[in-house]
């Protein structure tokens, strides 16, 4: 399932910044300024789904990842960053999708509880990230 997309508004900096993310009020990223869902085109909206599950796929990403875009105004989307253990949850994102945010959380501790299976490379070894760490 796929959150729905935001477009994050500026205050009065031309910088989308740490004061526009988190201190303008409210609990951080959850009271920050923005277009939700975002008012763009259909066709960037379809653009960034299919990238999306692109990317989920290809890296094999489970839980509620936050991955950014950067938008020209126009028609192209390029990717900005994959945030796989987000800062910032994004419950908002969510919660604009109708999952509520206990949902969310006790599925992340469904998912995180659950045996995983592990993509495998093409000479059979696990994709694993600091097994031993």
């Amino acid at each position: 399932q796929l959150s729905s997309i935001e477009r994050p508004l500026r205050t009065d900096s031309s910088v989308y910044g740490y004061q526009d993310k988190y201190l303008t009020g409210g609990v951080g990223m959850d009271a920050a300024p923005r277009e939700l869902p975002a008012v763009i085109p259909e066709a960037v909206a379809d653009a960034i789904h299919a990238h999306t599950r692109s990317l989920v796929a290809l890296f094999g990403l489970t839980g509620a990842p936050r991955i950014d875009y950067l938008w020209d105004g126009a028609d192209q989307v390029v990717l900005c960053e994959i945030n796989s253990i987000p800062g910032a949850w994004g419950n908002h994102l969510w919660q604009a999708t109708g999952v509520a945010r206990e949902s969310l959380y006790a599925d992340l501790e469904h998912r995180a509880r659950s045996p995983r299976s592990f993509p495998r490379r093409r000479d059979g070894h696990r994709h694993l990230a600091l097994p031993h760490a």
